[in-house]
């Protein structure tokens, strides 16, 4: 595995920070706006590493983006994010599970500086 982080946010704020934190750790970002950016790229790049994926977006949102991504790689580490109440990501985790997903973690915005670099940390060099 790369240090090669996929992050599918559609804030492009959240994902300048999260990027930030990332290329300060050592990693290389792969910037996605929506779940369709987020397969074209995971289809573009055969080297894998860790996805972060916000839930709710528009467009391809979360959970059809998990489906996707489960008839292309089902090992790849799986962080889910959303601003939103704690019900989505319980859904969205329930599901990834039921298609033997590889989700880490699930995460509720804001997320620190401190908890991304410990992320990072855990899979440099992985």
């Amino acid at each position: 595995m790369s240090n090669h982080l996929f992050l599918a946010d559609d804030n492009q704020q959240f994902r300048r920070y999260v990027r930030k934190t990332a290329e300060r750790s050592g990693w290389t970002v792969t910037e996605c706006g929506d779940g369709y950016e987020l397969l074209t790229a995971l289809d573009q790049f055969s080297s894998r590493g860790i996805v972060i994926l916000d839930i709710v977006m528009p467009g391809m949102e979360g959970v059809e983006t998990l489906q996707n991504i489960a008839g292309i790689d089902r090992e790849i580490p799986l962080y889910l994010i959303s601003g939103r109440h704690p019900t989505y990501l319980e859904l969205a985790k329930l599901f990834g599970d039921a298609h033997s997903l590889n989700i880490i973690e699930t995460l509720s915005k804001p997320i620190s500086a401190q908890r991304l670099r410990g992320i990072f940390s855990t899979w440099k060099n992985h």
